[in-house]
């Protein structure tokens, strides 16, 4: 296997591990806004905004291909 993919699995499971560690509920406070969640879902989707700004910004830097 790809050093990245191994590097990709590690995380994955050090994500996992934090969320199943971490089941009680939170309170999420910005500005005037106030929500409460489970601190498993709030991880879950900061793990997945993380991912999708990795990549939006891998794509975004990435040299066009010459032909």
């Amino acid at each position: 296997m790809k050093t990245k993919y191994i590097v990709l699995i590690v995380v994955a499971v050090l994500a996992l591990i934090l969320v199943l560690q971490n089941r009680h509920v939170v309170s999420l406070k910005l500005f005037f806004w106030e929500q409460t969640m489970s601190l498993v879902v709030f991880a879950v989707l900061m793990v997945a905004v993380g991912f999708l700004l990795g990549l939006v910004t891998a794509r975004a830097t990435r040299e066009p291909k010459k032909d």
